[in-house]
């Protein structure tokens, strides 16, 4: 068919159709996909939550955010004092329906017991908690 249309007359037709039949074999595998049947197919069945799961994952999201709670502690005296505290607790009481600090308690090395009311002062301002300093 191509030699017979071989002419300049031709050739763009000719690239439109083959184009044409190309996209159309492209997508003809496409066609045999059922949606609904693939989704039955992947579709996952989790088990139902009860109460005490809901209760472990309450408890596990507190320990969660309290552990980030003490790294960020850490970090703020580290960046504000230039010092690596040993130690840091976070007591949040989750009872009320907006979590409350209850107390924070740091621990120091020896060597940087100097500035730990200035630490004191410091994180009971930001983080308006009861803070309590110790030496390591």
């Amino acid at each position: 068919m191509c030699t017979v249309f071989a002419g300049e007359k031709f050739e763009r037709y000719i690239k439109y159709i083959s184009s044409l039949v190309c996209i159309c074999l492209i997508l003809l595998p496409l066609k045999s996909i059922d949606p609904e049947k693939e989704a039955e197919d992947f579709e996952i069945s989790l088990p139902a939550q009860t109460e005490t799961d809901k209760k472990d994952l309450n408890v596990l999201s507190e320990d969660l955010t309290e552990n980030n709670a003490e790294k960020y502690i850490c970090e703020i005296v580290f960046g504000k004092f230039g010092i690596k505290p040993q130690y840091a607790d976070i007591n949040i009481d989750w009872t009320e329906k907006t979590p409350e600090i209850k107390n924070i308690s740091v621990t120091l090395q020896k060597k940087d017991n100097g500035k730990k009311d200035e630490i004191k002062k410091y994180l009971e301002n930001i983080l308006q908690g009861e803070v309590k300093v110790f030496e390591g």
